[in-house]
């Protein structure tokens, strides 16, 4: 079982006019409270070891006072991970693989804002891939049907510091990077998204694992 809290801050947002004209600046956050359970089963012949887990999710949206809101969502997922694989054309180079599908949004509420706005939480089906080299390099690739492309290298060079960076294609290019310290049960998540059309994006986030 897992707790974690995230803070994403978009800093200083501009509104303006239909002619573009600088009217002011609105400050964005959102806050996030997510719980997550897994289970692991058993062992599927050359795959690996499946695993099931479920999150719930709360969001909070802090901004002028007529958008303000929150929403809940629950997200369903299938993991299978191969430890120490190898292969004829990879030997003693990867450490790990899997695989894994998500459903997010399975079960939700809808997020509801202060003037009285409802926005759906939209259903998406992630499909995802890992790879890890010498249990410090790991690639990793997400599919969002239909929506989305993430592609994502974390570099661990010690046991308590990743190094991450990222690129996510959803209409247009999206470059991030992050870094996140653990020790003991505790982890801290820090990233930044630099958006193309979008002031920078700051993501800070406080995980627990029992």
């Amino acid at each position: 079982m897992a707790f974690s809290f995230h803070v994403l801050d978009c800093g200083k947002v501009l509104e303006t006019d239909q002619f573009g004209n600088i009217m002011s600046y609105i400050s964005y956050r959102n806050f996030g409270f997510l719980s997550g359970l897994g289970l692991t089963g058993g062992k599927i012949p050359i795959l690996g070891v499946w695993s099931v887990g479920i999150a719930g999710k709360l969001v909070v949206i802090r901004t002028q006072a007529p958008g303000d809101g929150w929403g809940a969502a629950v997200d369903l997922s299938l993991l299978i991970q191969n430890q120490k694989a190898t292969t004829a054309f990879l030997p003693n180079m990867l450490s790990r693989w899997g695989g894994g599908l998500v459903i997010k949004n399975i079960f939700s509420s809808p997020l509801t804002y202060q003037n009285g706005t409802k926005e759906k939480w939209p259903l998406k089906t992630v499909i995802g891939g890992m790879l890890e080299f010498f249990g410090r390099v790991t690639l990793l690739v997400d599919l969002v049907l239909g929506n989305e492309v993430r592609v994502g290298v974390e570099w661990v060079p010690v046991h308590a510091l990743s190094i991450r960076g990222g690129i996510r294609y959803a209409g247009v290019i999206i470059p991030s990077l992050g870094f996140g310290l653990q020790t003991g049960q505790y982890t801290i998540d820090y990233g930044i998204v630099l958006h193309p059309q979008l002031p920078i994006q700051y993501r800070l986030s406080f995980s627990l694992n029992i």
